[in-house]
């Protein structure tokens, strides 16, 4: 009895001191591993740090002018107006997309017809939010066919509401904040065509009123480069 009384107080010393290192070992493996996390998290912030540039010298974009855009329009009606937006249509009847470069970059196409609706919501009532639509055909070949939709912002107060309210006749494109956003839709026959596919396009624009006091939208289109 004397005797296994000996040997399970001996295996239970055993154990005791295993676990005891065992305990040691955890400490030191969960101390190595947090301190592995903390030098990653120092990597990933220097890092990220390290890859932003002077916030106070930004690179500029180059915008290269490659389309002007002469729309025909219908004066503005109401489409509907709640307690907190108004839609105005304005219909599309003519005018034409030309490039600039019509040897490089080849577009010169007829507006069929089209229109805008232009959004204006409460709080911001002078400014208009586009949502344009034109359907074109080209003029070396009528079965040539594509479709553009922009979007844009559009300040009705100053020029612009002056011209659109038949205030004033012109305007210059500076006078005014009149912007769009432009993608085009291409039908495969228009393979010259087909590099508008390959570019963004930011719009400045311009309203105006020819001499018979027909309403006109105007402008120029420029690919970030």
């Amino acid at each position: 009895m004397t005797a296994i009384l000996s040997r399970s107080l001996i295996f239970i010393s055993f154990v005791f001191r295993i676990s005891k290192h065992l305990d040691i070992y955890s400490l030191f493996f969960s101390q190595q591993i947090s301190t592995t996390k903390f030098n990653r998290l120092r990597i990933i912030n220097f890092t990220t740090m390290s890859n932003i540039p002077d916030l106070s010298k930004p690179s500029t974009a180059s915008l290269k002018p490659v389309i002007f855009i002469d729309e025909v329009a219908k004066e503005p009606i109401v489409a509907y107006s709640n307690e907190s937006t108004t839609m105005q249509h304005v219909p599309l009847t003519g005018g034409f997309v030309k490039s600039l470069d019509p040897k490089g970059l080849p577009f010169d196409a007829v507006i069929e017809e089209g229109g805008d609706d232009i959004t204006f919501k409460e709080g911001i009532p002078n400014v208009g939010h586009l949502d344009c639509n034109l359907y074109l055909r080209f003029k070396d070949d009528p079965k040539k066919r594509a479709y553009v939709n922009y979007s844009g912002i559009v300040h009705m107060d100053g020029a612009s509401g002056e011209i659109v309210g038949k205030k004033k006749s012109t305007m210059t494109f500076e006078e005014g904040y009149v912007t769009c956003h432009p993608q085009f839709y291409m039908s495969k026959d228009c393979k010259e065509e087909r590099w508008v596919d390959s570019k963004n396009f930011l719009g400045k624009g311009r309203f105006l009123r020819d001499d018979n006091g027909v309403l006109k939208v105007q402008y120029w289109l420029y690919a970030l480069e």
